[in-house]
């Protein structure tokens, strides 16, 4: 998968066309605030990031095409979301599959969307204590616990409501 982060410092706008971020017109993207820990929404054309938290004087951004089922948004480990730590990814019926490098005693989160019919019904990371956080403003969380260092399969499976 691709995508693309935004770093904003203060003073910067508020909102930004996607053609000038290099992205392709006429297509949705999602957008998450890494810092801020929180899904920005949708966006199609121009990106309205809001601003830039005093507290942090920067805001990440991390951007990626609209996928019509649940799919990554970013994770906790690096400002890449997910450049350094997902080795895969994969979408296969109604469950996202993927592999992480974790560090042992660090906590490791997943930011998953949560589009309208679709419920995410189970998380399972063997070898770690996975918990799967409830519903939160279009996404979902996923924290992985007591994992060793290395890589790290996890599963969310799905259910599709028709």
């Amino acid at each position: 998968e691709r995508w693309t982060v935004l770093a904003r410092t203060t003073g910067a706008p508020d909102s930004l066309r996607m053609i000038n971020l290099g992205l392709v017109p006429g297509r949705d993207y999602v957008a998450f605030d890494f810092w801020g820990k929180r899904f920005l929404g949708s966006f199609r054309d121009t990106l309205v990031a809001g601003t830039v938290d005093p507290a942090y004087q920067v805001q990440v951004v991390c951007l990626r095409e609209r996928q019509t089922h649940p799919q990554v948004l970013a994770t906790n480990r690096h400002v890449s979301c997910g450049g350094v730590d997902l080795e895969r990814v994969s979408w296969s019926g109604e469950a996202l599959d993927g592999a992480s490098r974790v560090v042992t005693g660090d906590d490791y989160e997943l930011y998953l969307t949560a589009p309208d019919g679709w419920t995410a019904e189970s998380v399972d990371a063997p070898g770690a204590e996975a918990v799967l956080a409830a519903p939160h403003d279009g996404a979902v969380r996923v924290t992985i616990r007591g994992a060793r260092t290395g890589l790290l399969a996890w599963r969310v499976q799905y259910r599709r409501q028709r």
